[in-house]
């Protein structure tokens, strides 16, 4: 039971934080430098991708650390708990499969050029 709590915490947790960071890093970040490159968006298109992933740093490091502080076991059991670390590796499969799919990199695109695109183009 306490594998399968693991789990489920891992997985959405996972989901929530992966998809504000590991999605703009993969996908927004190199789409934004390429058409920096290309001349067609100004160089704030860059940036605009790169302050939410310094801003989910420092909220997650405080977090940490606050749970850190006032709840210690908390951390020392996700550590060793199994189910949380395989949620993790699941919940990063699960965002990394949103590349393969045609309906996952349409909503990423149609995303992109609406709200950085748009603002930042030339």
């Amino acid at each position: 039971m306490d594998i399968i709590v693991g789990l489920f915490v891992g997985i959405i947790f996972g989901i929530f934080i992966y998809s504000q960071t590991l999605l703009p890093l993969l996908y927004s970040l190199p789409l934004s430098i390429y058409y920096y490159l290309r001349g067609e968006v100004k160089v704030g298109a860059i940036f605009i991708q790169i302050v939410p992933l310094l801003i989910w740093i420092i909220v997650l490091f405080i977090l940490f650390i606050v749970i850190d502080t006032f709840i210690p076991y908390i951390i020392d059991y996700l550590i060793i708990n199994i189910g949380f670390i395989y949620g993790q590796l699941i919940s990063i499969v699960i965002i990394l499969l949103n590349f393969l799919r045609p309906s996952g990199r349409y909503d990423m695109k149609t995303d992109y050029m609406e709200y950085t695109y748009s603002r930042y183009r030339k």
